[in-house]
């Protein structure tokens, strides 16, 4: 015997496309959906064909993708996230644990990675390998970057991602960097809370008060923003001075204001240390933004990561001091060769001392008086003398005593013995006469 169905009560006739499946309703008061979507698609693009261009003669590629997007129905934003990784180093270690642990970009709704050459990171996830990461640091011009000049890197990865056309299916691409702490539920429910939750084309900037503010730590670009970024980025790359030191972010924020993307500043967005800073990390990760930068090493990423979803106090260090590792002793060099001293010169001798005079002897002495003799007749002055006072004697008693004329010998008697008409200096012709 068949089973009793028992009657149901009259269900109410459904009001929208999502109680469809619930509460069936005749065909002919179904809404077109497919129609409302094709309406959509060509008032976008109609938007988007009036914005003006940036550059005198630039080919603009039109958006033609379709308007709506997934959560517009009333669900939360889908993201599409990917990071640039260079193996053999910290970046690598970084990305394994987010694939160990499913945070960072694989608690997105789509992810990939890129490396120079594909590498295993785990549970059977590989990057892709988009040839050799060369970048220099630091760039020249007003708009050069102090990081690394890294623009044809990413070039080549952003075309990967327009060949595959997976991010397509989700409504935010996600360009992360590696040292990138991303908390993807908080920026889910943050792009939510900004009103964002609605099919836009627009890119965040995430720095304030500097020129361009579109900071490489995390680039979030709405999916029509995408569509028309890839659609351009080869004109853009053909256009832009972007090898004077351009970073990839310049370069990325230039050609979306080429395509005329409009751009949102959203400055709770991230906590970059890069941002008005010299890169150090945060201090803490405090809970209430969407991602924290730089954080480069594994067990600090993942300390940042607790931090902010409040598994981890604030008062934790988030790089705990370590004691440097004992250097090995250096190995011994020989000795070198020992040169010879140079030569001192010869100690300098004092001068000899001179004796020491007495007063007496160095005193100059005082001409002493002539002695007088004792016989008076001797006293009495000469005729030579009375005469030499205006004669030429005189002149020889005015030189002076040294240079008198030798006195000549007295003439002698014929015994030897002296007359004494010399003794009272009359010359011997007048004895004679």
């Amino acid at each position: 015997k068949p089973p009793v169905v028992p009657a149901h009560p009259a269900r109410p006739m459904a009001t929208s496309d999502d109680e469809e499946g619930l509460y069936p309703r005749p065909e002919a008061q179904r809404r077109p959906r497919r129609s409302a979507l094709a309406l959509g698609g060509a008032l976008a693009a109609a938007a988007l064909l009036s914005a003006r261009a940036w550059g005198r003669g630039a080919k603009v590629v039109p958006y033609g993708g379709e308007a709506l997007s997934a959560y517009s129905l009333g669900g939360l934003p889908t993201l599409y996230c990917w990071s640039v990784m260079r193996e053999h180093g910290y970046e690598q270690d970084i990305m394994q644990e987010q694939l160990r642990a499913r945070r960072g970009i694989f608690e997105c709704d789509g992810s990939v990675v890129f490396s120079a050459s594909s590498c295993h990171l785990g549970s059977g996830v590989y990057s892709v390998g988009i040839g050799e990461l060369s970048s220099k640091l630091g760039g020249e011009g007003p708009l050069a970057t102090p990081s690394w000049v890294n623009t044809e890197t990413f070039y080549r990865a952003w075309k990967n991602i327009r060949r595959a056309g997976d991010y397509k299916q989700f409504d935010w691409t996600v360009k992360v960097d590696p040292d990138t702490v991303l908390l993807p539920s908080v920026l889910r429910q943050h792009l939510v809370r900004i009103g964002l939750n609605v099919s836009v084309s627009t890119f965040l900037l995430n720095c304030p008060n500097v020129p361009n503010g579109f900071y490489g730590s995390i680039e979030l670009i709405s999916r029509m923003a995408t569509d028309r970024f890839l659609a351009n980025m080869d004109n853009c790359k053909a256009m832009m001075p972007y090898g004077k030191g351009w970073g990839e972010d310049l370069f990325c924020q230039k050609c979306l204001d080429f395509a005329g993307v409009s751009h949102t500043g959203d400055w709770h967005l991230v906590t970059d240390g890069n941002c008005h800073g010299p890169g150090r990390p945060p201090s803490q990760c405090a809970p209430g933004k969407s991602a924290y930068h730089p954080l480069k090493s594994a067990s600090v990423w993942t300390k940042c990561w607790r931090q902010a979803m409040g598994e981890l106090p604030l008062t934790a260090r988030l790089a705990s001091p370590q004691a440097p590792s004992p250097q090995p002793p250096p190995p011994q060099q020989p000795p070198p060769p020992q040169e010879p001293p140079p030569q001192q010169p010869p100690p300098r001798q004092p001068p000899p001392q001179q004796p020491q005079l007495s007063q007496q002897q160095w005193m100059p002495q005082q001409p002493q008086p002539p002695q007088q003799d004792a016989r008076p007749w001797l006293q009495q002055p000469s005729p030579l003398d009375i005469q030499g006072q205006s004669g030429a004697p005189a002149q020889q008693a005015a030189i002076g005593p040294m240079f008198q004329p030798r006195p000549q010998p007295m003439p002698q008697d014929g015994d030897g013995s002296k007359s004494w008409l010399d003794s009272v200096g009359f010359p011997s012709f007048h004895r004679r006469l």
